[in-house]
């Protein structure tokens, strides 16, 4: 390089050091340094100093229960007044250089953005919506092939419900007509003064969207359609109300098995587990499983295999089979602030649990006890409370060292028999941020790749930061304490996410962590119509991309040119030249008090040229003083002889 022109040669050893300073964490302060011996050989460089290199070698966890210390202000006071004024000059510098430093970053960050997208568009590689048509297929819908198949309990003159066959058979001029269930909308059931009235409506082509299913889509729309039958019964009609009731019921039992039967068509086929029969089974006992896999709970053994790990339940023996493939998120939770340790499994393809397709699955066991008994008073003042304390801590320790073990062998595992290893996410609970993301208020913390809420119901969140486009922070304006966050997927097909009432103080920091992921975000006074603004973008991507994507919606329009003077006053500033700075203000505001009190006594002058000497109008505020004492006087003694004389 510029700084030696020495050759290296085979059989020299050199010597890699890199150290930091000055590192603060907390109160204290405090340095490291890196080192490394390598031989120069013909082969190529070869490392001298065999220690372990793996993150999960040289990391270690402070399991330090104590409440985190409150931040405190440790800006220094100065009783000087010109060097408070330097030290708020320099401030205001510095925040405009860095105000300028994030809008370049952010300019450059949506320049290349846009051309993401005009790149993805050319190969399109948007996804293309589930086709309800092709998953429905009408044909094969047959209830019976002739009469002769109807029920034999099937009266002429009343509504039967066929729960084999799944059809509805129903009296129109004294002749029972099978419906299948699948043809059938919805069912009422009301009393109109002695009649009850069954009404039954069916699917038909002129129905709201919203109100279709996947039966009239799926059907030519040319054929004749039967929108609604009306049926009245006189007295308690007992009929009616059994037909009714089971109505209600095999449309739920059909519209379940439906579902589930979709739900397997559209899992993807995953890859046998390769059993580890040899050099022992990892495992981790006693585990819970969310969502749960039976109606009762229960719990089980996670093991770790070659390709995948393999959850068995300990009551029933059912088994969940991971491959290490699918999964696109591991977050490891330590018990910190919570009452039980989580791994969670975001999946790149849903599986099956139980009898329902889910695209998570979350381990997890409860440490600590989420409900107190207050009817005998506290606990924090007999030793039998101290005991369960220690008792509580005790269990925190034992469980985050258990899953923290669990996760070093299911990296070692995955790593030996797979091209990539499994690495688990740890959350950055620096980062936290109250947040609703769903339905209620959790704590939301970003990890290396995600944002993740596991304790949200009724499903974990968890927000791949890959799969983001944009991020826009709304209702961010003064008198407001709290905004939303609405991210964006480079999937526009997809709805955007709308996290709701962040704390305001939280705003800094956010921005701080989206600047630092590499994710474009805009800042906006009001709440965004995102339904609008998603199907503009939908109905010509292309234009939108070409149109400056979104600072079309975002935008200020005139950041060039703030820019442009914010960089002629940056380029005036010079960080290596503090010294001189100092002393240049320090003479700067001296000559300024001087040119002030100057300025007072010319213009004092100015007043003295104009009129008499100082001496001589001080003379004369002397005489006029004695002047008006004499006044009073002389008024006090006429007043006094005025009341003698009365």
């Amino acid at each position: 390089n510029d700084r030696t022109a020495q050759i290296l040669k085979n059989g020299m050893v050199l010597n890699f050091s890199i150290g930091f300073e000055k590192l603060k964490d907390k109160s204290k302060t405090y340095a490291m340094q890196i080192a490394d011996t390598i031989l120069v050989s013909a082969e190529g460089p070869k490392l001298l100093t065999h220690v372990k290199r793996a993150w999960k070698e040289v990391a270690f966890t402070n399991d330090d229960d104590e409440d985190e210390d409150e931040e405190v202000d440790t800006k220094q006071e100065f009783t000087n007044h010109y060097e408070a004024r330097r030290r708020r000059r320099q401030e205001d510098e510095d925040n405009n250089r860095k105000s300028y430093q994030l809008e370049k970053e952010q300019r450059e960050l949506a320049k290349r953005k846009q051309e993401e997208l005009l790149k993805r568009l050319a190969k399109n590689t948007m996804d293309d919506s589930f086709d309800h048509k092709a998953a429905f297929d009408y044909k094969k819908i047959n209830s019976y092939k002739n009469v002769s198949e109807y029920p034999q309990t099937a009266r002429m003159n009343q509504v039967y419900v066929d729960v084999r066959k799944e059809t509805i058979l129903v009296p129109i001029f004294k002749q029972l007509v099978p419906f299948h269930i699948s043809t059938i909308r919805s069912a009422t059931k009301s009393e109109e003064g002695n009649f009850t009235v069954l009404r039954i409506n069916f699917a038909a082509p002129d129905m709201p969207f919203k109100n279709r299913n996947d039966y009239i889509q799926s059907v030519p729309q040319d054929k004749h359609f039967i929108q609604e039958l009306t049926f009245k019964s006189v007295g308690a009609a007992d009929n009616l109300h059994r037909s009714y009731f089971n109505i209600q019921e095999l449309r739920k039992r059909v519209k379940n098995r439906i579902k589930e039967k979709e739900d397997k068509q559209s899992l993807v086929i995953q890859k046998e587990l390769k059993v580890l029969r040899s050099g022992g089974v990892p495992k981790l006992r006693d585990l819970s499983v969310r969502p749960a896999i039976t109606r009762r709970k229960s719990t089980g053994i996670l093991e770790a295999h070659m390709n995948g790990l393999r959850f068995i339940s300990s009551r029933d023996g059912v088994r969940i089979d991971i491959i290490y493939e699918n999964i696109k998120h591991a977050v490891l939770q330590k018990s910190e602030k919570t009452t039980e340790v989580r791994m969670h499994f975001e999946l790149e393809n849903p599986i099956m649990c139980g009898k329902k397709k889910s695209s998570f699955i979350q381990f997890y066991i409860e440490v600590v006890s989420s409900s107190q008994d207050l009817g005998h008073g506290t606990r924090w003042h007999d030793a039998d409370g101290l005991m369960e304390e220690q008792e509580e801590r005790r269990r925190r320790r034992k469980y985050n060292k258990l899953f923290h073990d669990f996760s070093l062998k299911v990296t070692d595992v995955s790593q030996k028999f797979n091209k990539n290893a499994i690495e688990f996410e740890d959350p950055f609970r620096q980062l936290a941020f109250k947040g609703v993301p769903n339905k209620e208020q959790v704590d939301i913390i970003p990890t290396h790749s995600s944002l993740v809420a596991l304790d949200d119901k009724p499903r974990p969140f968890c927000l791949s930061l890959a799969e983001v486009d944009v991020c826009v922070l709304e209702r961010v304006m003064f008198g407001l304490r709290e905004f939303d966050l609405t991210f964006v997927f480079q999937d526009y097909n997809k709805d955007p996410l709308r996290i709701t009432a962040i704390p305001k103080k939280k705003l800094e920091s956010i921005k701080n962590w989206l600047r630092t992921s590499e994710i474009l975000y805009y800042e906006s006074r009001q709440s965004a119509s995102w339904k609008a603004i998603m199907t503009h973008i939908r109905e010509d991507t292309k234009a939108f991309a070409q149109n400056g994507a979104w600072d079309y919606f975002f935008g200020t329009g005139d950041v060039s040119e703030e820019g442009e003077e914010n960089d002629d006053s940056a380029s005036e500033f010079d960080p290596g030249s503090d010294s001189e700075e100092v002393s240049e203000e320090m003479e700067s505001d001296s000559e300024e008090v001087e040119e002030e009190s100057d300025s007072d006594y010319q213009s004092l002058g100015s007043e003295e040229e104009s009129g008499e000497d100082w001496d001589t109008l001080h003379k004369k505020a002397k005489e006029d003083d004695r002047r008006r004492v004499r006044d009073t006087d002389d008024d006090d003694n006429a007043r006094r002889k005025k009341k003698r004389r009365r």
